[in-house]
């Protein structure tokens, strides 16, 4: 499993076990270091299971907790196909593993529950895009974040002008006449430029039948959908698009043979000013409301809040981490200077009930803050 999604989000959330392991690490893209990616995660799984040692597990016992993380340490097929970071979730009966675009902190934490921070990054305010790259010979339907971009499956999409309009041909859809000139036929096309708009036509009944199969599988979406195509194809396809979220701009030239991740590059920066107002809201709310009980800047009140469901809006420090205990019984929160071998990661717990119960959270730059609801 590769693709961290937001219902991925939703699973690890949702896990409900006595005792788990999260483990992350940065990677290589090249094969050719895929031997130092092994090595460390060897060394992150020793570490785990010093962590598992240390709240109560035999050695037989946490050695049997890892045994999946081991085996995929020797797979071979596995270190094939890297990205820039992996991040690993084991509980005593299943373990879910993410390579992800994203260069992640090499950490293991041991707990209740998983730990999520790393990857928030990926997720940030679900921020999802379409790419339609198509040409009369291909099409693609890509689902893209600022951060992934796989291909989906179109189902019964048509993929080429000619499994759209198989057995039909040109010719069929022109009116013509012949006459014989010095022996030999002369056929003269009704109009003038009849090839050209019977071409056009063609083209446009295949994009229209894309469009009705399309509908499906965008449903209600609300999010952009870029185009990538020939430049003459645009506007035969926005006459027949009913999708209300296509992109007024989209990726010029016949996508065949562009990889996703180069489609992926060019639609993020169609889209990203679509997506930038939403943080920026968020921030301005956080300032008119600066001051107020509606705001809060302190992390034991950002913890305390977020577990009892109260955080609407968190900002998430990238780079930052708290190590403490919180205490849901006493409602009280200890912080300490140094990470204790029982401690708990207080922005990470904060995230976590903030996601858990439908907050947003938004990670970059900015310090720890919260909006709370109303």
């Amino acid at each position: 499993m590769d693709t961290f999604s937001r219902d991925e989000l939703r699973t690890l959330l949702n896990e409900n076990a006595a005792l788990s392991v999260s483990m992350f690490l940065p990677t290589h893209r090249s094969a050719a270091e895929s031997r130092q990616d092994q090595i460390a995660l060897k060394n992150l799984l020793r570490e785990a299971r010093e962590q598992l040692v240390a709240r109560g597990l035999r050695e037989a016992a946490a050695s049997r907790f890892l045994a999946p993380a081991h085996e995929l340490e020797v797979n071979s097929a596995f270190w094939r196909a890297p990205s820039d970071g992996l991040a690993i979730f084991l509980t005593e009966n299943a373990m879910r593993q993410y390579r992800v675009p994203l260069t992640l902190p090499s950490l293991v934490f041991t707990g209740q529950r998983f730990y999520i921070k790393p990857l928030l990054p990926l997720l940030e305010s679900d921020n999802v895009f379409y790419i339609l790259a198509f040409s009369q010979n291909e099409l693609r339907l890509l689902r893209a974040t600022r951060y992934q971009v796989s291909e989906m499956d179109v189902g019964d999409c048509p993929r080429s002008l000619d499994e759209a309009l198989r057995g039909e041909e040109l010719t069929k859809q022109l009116q013509y006449r012949t006459f014989n000139s010095g022996g030999q036929p002369v056929t003269i096309y009704h109009g003038q430029g009849a090839r050209v708009d019977a071409k056009k036509d063609l083209i446009r009944r295949y994009l229209h039948r894309v469009d009705l199969a399309l509908r499906p599988l965008l449903g209600n979406e609300r999010a952009p959908l870029v185009l990538a195509a020939d430049e003459s194809l645009f506007p035969i396809y926005r006459e027949v698009n009913t999708y209300p979220h296509l992109a007024a701009e989209g990726i010029a030239g016949n996508p065949e043979g562009i990889n996703p991740e180069d489609l992926h590059k060019s639609a993020l920066e169609i889209v990203e000013p679509e997506f930038q107002p939403e943080r920026e809201e968020a921030v301005a709310r956080f300032e008119r409301l600066a001051g107020t009980a509606l705001t809060s800047s302190d992390l034991p009140h950002i913890v305390r809040a977020a577990y009892q469901g109260r955080v609407a809006v968190l900002f998430v420090p990238n780079e930052q981490e708290q190590w403490g205990i919180f205490d849901p019984d006493s409602d009280t929160v200890t912080v300490h200077q140094e990470r204790q071998p029982d401690d708990d990661g207080l922005i990470d717990l904060a995230a976590f009930y903030t996601l858990k119960f439908n907050g947003t959270t938004y990670a970059g730059e900015s310090p720890l803050a919260a909006i709370f609801r109303c």
